[in-house]
């Protein structure tokens, strides 16, 4: 079997972005390294101080270096029917497929091996799988590192020491065509992946400290979290997750509505460092009632704060005015009093304001509607559900599928999982409103039932 130990050096994370600056190859067969290979190229873009910090390559060492395209064949040959092999292999393998690819050639290793997670499933419990350590682990001596040929001649050895380690032949695995090993994050043993199920619900990606790096939402949450590690690497955010995660967890939801209301609450309680979506959540305004100097009832419209509880709250400022007008249209209301400008010849006497605030307080107390859409449950014993309070997302739950929502609609306070309202959830029940069948969506009054704000 004939292996070719690949490292790359580059101008950054990204193989859209960024262009190899050395190529390091070391051919492995039987054990021994047949041939080396190793090019400086021009990248024909600047390489970041940084980089030349680590590596110690400058511009000026690559302004007179052939580019790719001049040793694209030489490099294919040497590739060509070989196992493709490297220390952290997505990274090295996306570089080299994208500069092939941006000349013109199509190049597919159909078998790879990744060091990194070959180490992993043989020498268990190390601290670290950097080349470094390894290196230092196994005595192995690198003597030139972080340059390609060096580090490529040293993730040989290493490859050479596990595998004199593997008594159960774990490299045969690695080779099978389209194995799920070589797909996985470095830290992601494949049975965290097998484990995960094929259900509706959410997913989040740790890092070593358990901090939440990643939360998502799928319909099948094994195959969605595997969409995430397959095809080459697409950025240097993608790369550094790829690098961090070490662990996933999940939440079964039942449904895909469910699960995108959980989700937003997740990123919104904890904030992820890679998800970008709630990042930036818009203003929420709320209609305020309030006593001024004078004594007098008044309403006002300022943006949603946790301090004080609103009357109502609204995703613009001009549904909320909207509302407004519409209440002091019904109940003959001062617009002055009411927070609006005078925009037709209402009464405006004091006492009058009063007596008709009353009569709006009573009804729009009694008149608060609730709603339940009924939804899956996780299983077959229970039934999910979606809580709204007077038009406001107010949480979900499971109930056991014995209990009557009809009859006692109250009873059930006692499973639901209270959630902040926000713009993004208002949006989702919205959409699931449209779409329910009547016979899934159970209406009750109850102006004693108190939610809190």
């Amino acid at each position: 079997m004939k292996f070719a130990v690949v490292d790359v050096e580059t101008t950054g994370g990204s193989p859209a972005k960024g262009r190899i600056t050395e190529i390091g190859i070391a051919i492995v067969e039987n054990g021994a390294v047949s041939q080396t290979y190793n090019k400086l190229l021009n990248p024909e873009v600047l390489v970041p101080v940084y980089i030349t910090a680590l590596t110690g390559i400058t511009n000026e060492m690559l302004v007179d270096q052939p580019k790719f395209e001049d040793v694209a064949q030489e490099v294919y040959d040497l590739l060509d029917g070989c196992v493709f092999c490297a220390h952290n292999v997505k990274f090295d393998y996306a570089f080299v497929r994208a500069a092939f690819q941006q000349v013109g050639i199509r190049f597919n290793a159909t078998q790879k091996v990744c060091t990194v997670k070959y180490t992993r499933r043989v020498v268990k419990g190390l601290k670290s799988y950097s080349l470094a350590n390894l290196c230092k682990r196994f005595g192995i001596e690198n003597k030139n590192p972080h340059r390609a040929l060096g580090d490529a001649l040293a993730a040989s050895q290493v490859l050479n020491f596990v595998q004199h380690l593997d008594r159960t032949n774990l490299l045969k695995e690695f080779l099978k065509n389209k194995s799920a090993e070589f797909a996985l994050p470095q830290k992601i043993e494949a049975d965290v992946v097998r484990s995960l199920p094929e259900k509706p619900g959410i997913y989040r990606f740790l890092n070593e400290k358990d901090e939440v790096l990643y939360i998502g939402k799928a319909q099948n949450i094994k195959k969605r979290v595997k969409s995430h590690f397959t095809g080459t690497a697409k950025d240097a955010k993608y790369q550094r997750l790829n690098r961090e995660v070490s662990d996933i967890t999940f939440q079964l939801a039942g449904s895909d509505a469910i699960a995108s209301l959980l989700e937003d609450h997740e990123i919104r309680h904890r904030w992820p460092p890679y998800n970008k979506a709630q990042k930036r959540p818009k203003p929420r305004f709320g209609v305020y009632e309030y006593i001024d100097r004078a004594g007098r009832i008044r309403l006002g419209i300022n943006k949603v704060t946790n301090s004080f509880p609103a009357l109502r709250r609204f995703h613009s400022l001009y549904a909320a005015r909207l509302w407004l007008f519409e209440i002091i249209e019904e109940f003959q209301l001062s617009p002055q009093l009411a927070g609006l400008p005078a925009m037709v010849d209402f009464e405006n006497d004091i006492e009058v304001h009063a007596r008709r605030y009353v009569l709006f307080k009573n009804k729009w107390e009694s008149d608060q509607t609730h709603l339940i859409i009924l939804k899956e449950g996780r299983n077959a014993h229970e039934t999910g559900f979606i809580f709204v309070s007077d038009g406001e997302y107010r949480g979900v739950g499971f109930m056991p599928k014995e209990k009557k929502f009809r009859s006692e609609p109250s009873t059930v306070l006692k499973y639901l999982q209270l959630k902040k309202p926000g713009y993004l959830p208002d949006r989702i029940v919205e959409k699931e409103l449209q779409n329910a069948n009547r016979e899934n969506v159970i209406t009750f009054t109850n102006h004693n039932l108190k939610l809190p704000q």
